[in-house]
């Protein structure tokens, strides 16, 4: 009945919270009989499991069982109240903003004798201010887990895995690999592509009775391929929140570096009013070479923007993505390079298209510059829509028509 309330007064999602805590008191065989919302939200669960056997975290038990259920209420009671505080608030927050140094911590899902530990760091994140993901429930099949895994390291700039001496769940797949695995095989390859920052945590004197849990952490402390990216810290729960620190303050001084870098360029180029935005996407290798096209597109009204090519990965997607998405014109830079390179930047302008509201009004072109190639001929044999063809290295000349319609635009405005 809440749900259905909630959905048509304003949603059951405020903020990218959901207005329902759920309080796992034992575990349950199946949540199928709850709502959609209700079953992939994240549980705050009341009880362990030790030996096999679920236990209430109840003092009956003994005193730790007590202290674990005053940390565990202790937490729901403070997540509940910053959710009331972010309904009374009007303002929306942004966990893509380009001008927030915050970064989007990802915190690995761990076997259930690191979880206490993986609870603690969560809450003390996001006292701070932090999104912390995951933020509902990950697939139980292996190829969704790796592939929502994937989309959630996306949108972060540092993960942290927790290690100790349980195997853990094992998603349904044809691997067979835990979960502790599998995110930190999915993560290695941010770090490789998209500099994703990690760290990963191994207990102090750490071994594991199952050979397949053991031979992980053997490759963790003495594989360079599976360290890809991460600062491996062998020791006490302090010494992760301390690496966990300075991990934090580095991307935060990176951004902040970043972000006052940007300001400056737009402050020293900040158009008109009446300008139009174009946006000339180009390998970083073609910047010296687009300096005669952005003079002219200057000269005739046009206010150019460059990608970012240098800083932290994630804040690079996030300042190009603006870019890409508030540019009146786009305008691809075909020159060095090369045929995959203009494929994924054609799927990024797609992609805008199916998500922006501006999409509509923007102008894409695509601008053919040397050297030639067979598949730069292909799109002028093909005679592709809004192609500017410079292939002969006279800019001048390739960019005189189409100057003509685009000022004749920016006059009408």
């Amino acid at each position: 009945a809440f749900v259905d309330r909630a959905d048509r007064a304003g949603g059951v999602v405020v903020k990218r919270k959901a207005r329902i805590f759920k309080v796992i008191k034992s575990p349950v065989d199946t949540e199928e009989k709850l709502p959609d919302i209700m079953q992939q939200l994240l549980g705050y669960e009341f009880f362990k499991v030790e030996d096999g056997v679920p236990v209430e975290m109840d003092e009956v038990y003994g005193e730790r069982y007590g202290q674990d259920f005053s940390r565990m209420l202790n937490k729901l009671a403070f997540e509940v109240a910053v959710l009331l505080n972010d309904m009374q608030s009007d303002d929306e927050p942004s966990q893509t903003d380009p001008s927030s140094t915050k970064p989007v911590i990802y915190l690995a899902e761990c076997s259930f004798d690191m979880r206490q530990y993986r609870e603690v760091l969560d809450a003390e994140l996001r006292r701070l201010g932090y999104t912390v993901l995951p933020n509902a429930q990950l697939p139980r099949t292996e190829s969704n887990y790796v592939n929502e895994v994937d989309a959630l390291l996306n949108q972060s700039q540092l993960s942290i895995h927790f290690v100790g001496e349980k195997y853990g769940v094992v998603p349904d797949g044809p691997s067979d690999k835990s979960t502790a695995v599998l995110q930190n095989e999915v993560a290695v390859k941010h770090s490789q592509s998209q500099g994703l920052s990690r760290v990963i945590w191994i207990p102090e004197g750490c071994e594991s009775e199952q050979m397949r849990q053991q031979n992980f952490i053997e490759s963790l402390q003495s594989d360079p391929a599976a360290q890809k990216g991460a600062e491996l810290i062998v020791g006490s729960f302090e010494d992760l929140r301390s690496a966990t620190e300075a991990a934090i303050g580095h991307i935060e001084r990176e951004r902040e570096r970043l972000r006052e870098g940007g300001q400056k360029e737009a402050a020293d180029n900040e158009p008109d009013g009446q300008q139009k935005q174009l946006y000339m996407i180009c390998t970083e290798q073609d910047r010296k070479a687009t300096v005669p096209i952005r003079k002219i597109c200057r000269d005739n009204g046009l206010s150019v923007s460059m990608p970012a090519f240098k800083g932290d990965a994630a804040e690079i997607r996030s300042v190009n993505q603006h870019l890409l998405e508030t540019a009146d014109i786009i305008m691809v830079y075909y020159g060095a390079g090369d045929e995959a390179w203009k494929r994924s930047v054609d799927t990024e302008i797609r992609k805008l298209r199916g998500y922006s509201s501006q999409a509509g009004m923007t102008q894409c072109f695509t601008y053919l510059a040397a050297p030639d190639a067979c598949d730069k001929q292909d799109l002028v044999d093909m005679e592709e829509i809004n192609l500017i063809d410079a292939l002969d290295g006279d800019d001048a000349q390739a960019m005189n028509g189409w100057l003509k319609g685009i000022t004749n635009e920016v006059a009408d405005a």
